[in-house]
């Protein structure tokens, strides 16, 4: 099942988007002068918003500088990815287009192959220390 991987997946989305900086900030915003993406996670607000709307939280984006928090999070927008590729394809996604479709902030949005490569090499170097 993919959502087994989502630990995983994770754990490696994490290293690519912030190097795992909890304290990251990315994709400034110039109309609202304020960081469209924060922690480790790269967590943005409209991600987060579809969190909050589908589990009922109450996360706030400055929380998403809390490691636990933003794993929570992130956890639950891959779910919602998941959910909606599944309502859309009748399948569940690949390992590889979950990842993308992170990136890509859509359930449909899974063809940054640059940022794959990217997780990719990351995966790759991981296993390799761990053999």
């Amino acid at each position: 099942m993919i959502s087994n991987l989502i630990p995983v997946v994770l754990s490696i989305i994490s290293i690519v988007e912030s190097n795992n900086n909890v304290c990251a900030m990315g994709d400034w915003n110039k109309y609202s002068c304020d960081f469209d993406a924060i922690g480790a996670f790269q967590i943005h607000k409209a991600a987060l918003q579809d969190v909050n709307d589908v589990y009922g939280y109450c996360y706030h984006h400055e929380e998403m500088l809390e490691y636990n928090k933003a794993y929570r999070v992130a956890s639950g927008y891959l779910n919602i990815l998941i959910s909606r590729f599944v309502k859309k394809y009748g399948e569940n996604p690949s390992e590889s287009q979950l990842v993308m479709m992170y990136n890509g902030g859509s359930a449909t949005n899974f063809k940054n192959t640059k940022y794959l490569k990217r997780y990719n090499n990351f995966k790759t170097s991981i296993y390799e220390k761990e053999n």
